[in-house]
């Protein structure tokens, strides 16, 4: 059993480390310090809301930027949320960044690194951000910050509400 572990954490390319605190608009996140395979030391933040989740009157109203809600505890930022809705499993609350980067900002100084969003395909039906499924690690190697993003998928992302008549249309024509 303790060779598999290891292999894992071998495949994988990190292993766990500790936790490390950075401040967003929106309040702390607490996510992981931890090292690529080559050593080099990376920071995990995974489950970064970007907007507010599309429930309730949200549902299948068109897309618009809309911060998420701040939060006043330190949330985590460790474990890898779920997918979005699609084919019957996954949440609806799901609009959320995974993000890993070889430095941290000292003094709200921005490292200046170049970064690179991961967007899934899919054909906007199924798919996530999952990092186990494009493994960002070797970008970090390259002092890439990697940012992978889950979006809407399916019913939820092209039936969207129209002001003229509040009936929702299919909006797959992109």
């Amino acid at each position: 059993m303790d060779v598999i572990l290891v292999a894992l954490a071998l495949i994988c390319g990190q292993v766990s480390g500790a936790v490390v605190k950075v401040t967003v608009k929106q309040g702390v996140l607490a996510g992981l310090n931890t090292t690529t395979r080559s050593g080099k030391i990376l920071y995990e933040f995974n489950g970064v809301p970007y907007a507010k989740p599309p429930v309730g009157d949200l549902r299948f109203k068109l897309p618009a930027p809309q911060d998420p809600e701040p939060w006043s505890d330190v949330k985590s930022a460790i474990e890898v949320v779920p997918k979005c809705a699609q084919m019957g499993a996954g949440p609806e609350d799901c609009l959320y960044l995974n993000v890993w980067t070889p430095e941290l900002p000292v003094d709200d100084i921005n490292p200046g690194l170049p970064v690179m969003v991961w967007i899934h395909g899919g054909a906007f039906a199924l798919g996530n951000g999952n990092p186990r499924l494009c493994s960002p690690y070797f970008f970090i190697d390259k002092r890439v910050i990697v940012v992978m993003i889950n979006y809407r998928l399916g019913t939820f992302d092209c039936f969207w509400e129209t002001s003229e008549d509040k009936k929702a249309k299919e909006n797959d024509e992109i």
